[in-house]
């Protein structure tokens, strides 16, 4: 945490500001960020609902036709990959409302390893 707090002043001082400042701003930044987040979020589950929503209809219009098989993978496909991108956006909209504070830090240590 030493390490941190002196990454922190030296990159406020190259910024020509406090790091009691800088702190601020990236909280800021962990606001517009779970604002943004929330946003792409409340997008990948609406196109999750459309994405099942088409798979139900075409399984109970196509009933036992599988000429248009490789569609229907592509949908299914497709749900999985918004099911999992939820579940990675569910845990960082979580992380942001609730914890900014290691939102920031996370951030500051992903950029300086």
């Amino acid at each position: 945490m030493e390490q941190l707090t002196q990454l922190l002043t030296q990159l406020a001082e190259k910024l020509g500001t406090t790091s009691e400042y800088l702190w601020e701003v990236l909280l800021k930044q962990a606001q517009l960020a779970l604002v943004t987040n929330s946003l792409f979020l409340l997008m990948l589950i609406i196109i999750l609902v459309k994405c099942i929503l088409a798979i139900k209809s075409l399984m109970k219009e196509w009933g036992e036709d599988f000429d248009k098989e490789l569609l229907l993978t592509i949908l299914f496909a497709l749900t999985f990959t918004f099911t999992g991108l939820i579940i990675v956006m569910i845990q960082d909209v979580l992380t942001l409302s609730i914890n900014p504070e290691y939102w920031v830090l996370t951030e500051i240590l992903d950029r300086i390893s």
